[in-house]
C-alpha cells in the first residue's frame, strides 16, 4: 500500500481524498450549525475561526514560517533542536494571553466560553504549525491524517451526539468537540515523530538570542504576514460591526465553500510542488520553471472546474436543506465569492515563487502597496453595498496584486 500511494499520480489523489473528507465534514458541520444553532452561533464560530489565524499571525512573529522552510533540508537533531526554543517562545506568549482571557472571563462572567476559546485557538496555532512542518520535510500523508482528525473525526462525533443529545446544541459544546480533535493532533504528532531526538532544556539566553536571531531574519515576512492576516479576515469583524452578528453568519456559511475549496486545491497541488521549487531554486536545477508552470495551470483549470460545480452543489443545499431565509435571500453573493476563489488562487501559486527564492522582501512590498487599498476598499464597499461589498472589494484587490505581482515573477522564472 506504501509503495502503491508512492507512485506518480496517486498521491495527489490520496491527498485530495483526506483532505476531500475533511472538507466535507467542515462543511457539514457549517450546515448543521445554521441549521440547529443558527446564524448567530455561526458567525461567532467564524469569528473564532478567524481568531485562530489572526492571533498566531500577529503575535506568533511567524517564526515558524522560516523555521518550517530551512526543515525542507535540515537533520532531524537541526529541527529538534530549533523546535524547543520555538516551544519555549510559544509558553511564554500562551501564559500572558491566558492571563489575560481569565480576567475577561471574570469580568464578563464568560469564564468557561473564554478559556475554551483561548484553548482552541492555542491548539490550532501549534497543528497548524505542525502541519506546515511535515508538508515541508515530505509527509503530506501524515500531515493530513493528522489534519483529518482535529477536522473531520470530532465534527463527525459532535454532530452524533449533539443530534441525539440536543443539550450539546452550544457553543461550548461546539468548541469542546474543536478542543478535543486539536488535543489528539498533537498527540498523534508526538507519537508518529517519537524517533527524533527531542531534548526539551530551558535556558534564557541561548533562548533570547535564537529569539532574537529568528525574528531580525524573518522581519519581512512577519510584517507582511500580519497585514496580509488582518487583512484577510478583516471583512469577518467589519460586517459584525455594520451588518451584525447574523450576516457575519451569511458571510461564514459562503466563504466556509471558499475555504474548503482553497485547502483542498492547496493540499493536492499548492502545497505538493512548494518544497518542490525549494529544493530545484536551492539545486539551480533548470527545471524550476517548468514546475512552477506545471502548478499554475494545474491550478487554474482545477479551481475553475471546482467553482463551476460548486454553484449548483450550493443551490441545492442552501434552498432545500439550510432552508434559512436569510441565506437564501443572499445567495447570489456566492457568484462573485467563486470568482474571488479562482483569483485567489492563482495568487497563491505566484507567491510560491518569493518564497522558494527566499524573495521575502517582494511579498512584503505587496502587502504595503495593497494593504491600504485593501482595507478602505473593505470599509467602503461594506458600508455603502452591504454583503456585496464583503466580496467585490477583495475582488478588486486581488486582480490588481495579481498584476503587480506578474511583473515580478517573470524575472524570477
Amino acid at each position: 500500500m506504501k509503495h502503491l500511494i508512492a507512485k506518480k499520480g496517486v498521491q495527489p489523489l490520496v491527498l485530495f481524498g483526506i483532505r476531500g473528507s475533511s472538507l466535507v465534514c467542515k462543511f457539514l458541520l457549517t450546515l448543521f450549525i445554521a441549521h440547529f444553532l443558527g446564524f448567530e452561533v455561526l458567525g461567532f464560530y467564524g469569528l473564532v475561526t478567524a481568531a485562530t489565524i489572526v492571533i498566531p499571525g500577529f503575535l506568533g512573529l511567524s517564526l515558524m514560517y522560516t523555521i518550517s522552510r530551512r526543515a525542507v533540508t535540515e537533520t532531524p537533531e537541526q529541527i529538534t533542536k530549533t523546535l524547543m526554543f520555538y516551544a519555549q517562545f510559544l509558553l511564554l506568549l500562551y501564559a500572558v494571553l491566558t492571563s489575560i482571557t481569565i480576567a475577561y472571563g471574570v469580568y464578563s462572567d464568560k469564564l468557561l466560553l473564554s478559556a475554551l476559546v483561548m484553548l482552541a485557538v492555542f491548539l490550532e496555532h501549534i497543528n497548524n504549525d505542525l502541519y506546515t512542518l511535515l508538508l515541508n520535510r515530505s509527509k503530506p500523508l501524515t500531515a493530513n491524517f493528522l489534519h483529518f482528525i482535529r477536522s473531520a473525526v470530532w465534527i463527525v462525533i459532535y454532530m452524533g451526539l449533539a443530534f441525539v443529545f440536543p443539550e450539546l446544541q452550544t457553543v461550548e459544546a461546539l468548541i469542546g468537540g474543536w478542543i478535543c480533535g486539536g488535543i489528539i493532533s498533537f498527540a498523534g504528532f508526538v507519537y508518529l515523530m517519537r524517533h527524533w531526538p527531542w531534548v526539551f532544556q530551558w535556558q534564557w539566553m541561548p533562548f533570547l538570542t535564537w529569539l532574537k536571531t529568528e525574528f531580525l531574519e524573518n522581519k519581512n515576512n512577519y510584517f507582511n504576514n500580519a497585514v496580509r492576516t488582518g487583512n484577510q479576515y478583516l471583512n469577518h469583524f467589519l460586517i459584525t460591526v455594520f451588518l451584525g452578528m447574523d450576516l457575519t453568519g451569511v458571510y461564514v456559511y459562503f466563504m466556509q465553500v471558499f475555504s474548503a475549496m482553497s485547502n483542498l486545491l492547496q493540499t493536492g497541488v499548492i502545497q505538493i510542488a512548494r518544497p518542490k521549487l525549494v529544493r530545484a531554486f536551492k539545486e539551480k536545477d533548470a527545471a524550476y520553471g517548468g514546475i512552477y508552470k506545471k502548478c499554475l495551470l494545474h491550478t487554474m483549470i482545477i479551481a475553475s472546474v471546482m467553482a463551476c460545480g460548486a454553484w449548483p452543489a450550493m443551490y441545492i443545499l442552501t434552498f432545500y436543506v439550510v432552508d434559512k431565509p436569510l441565506a437564501i435571500e443572499w445567495f447570489p453573493v456566492f457568484l462573485p465569492t467563486l470568482v474571488l476563489f479562482v483569483l485567489a488562487m492563482i495568487g497563491q501559486v505566484m507567491a510560491l515563487v518569493f518564497y522558494s527564492q527566499h524573495r521575502d522582501d517582494i511579498i512584503l512590498k505587496v502587502s504595503i502597496v495593497f494593504t491600504p487599498l485593501g482595507v478602505i476598499s473593505n470599509v467602503v464597499m461594506i458600508y455603502y453595498m452591504g454583503l456585496w461589498g464583503a466580496v467585490f472589494a477583495p475582488i478588486l484587490v486581488v486582480l490588481l496584486s495579481l498584476a503587480y505581482q506578474q511583473k515580478f515573477v517573470k524575472k524570477l522564472v
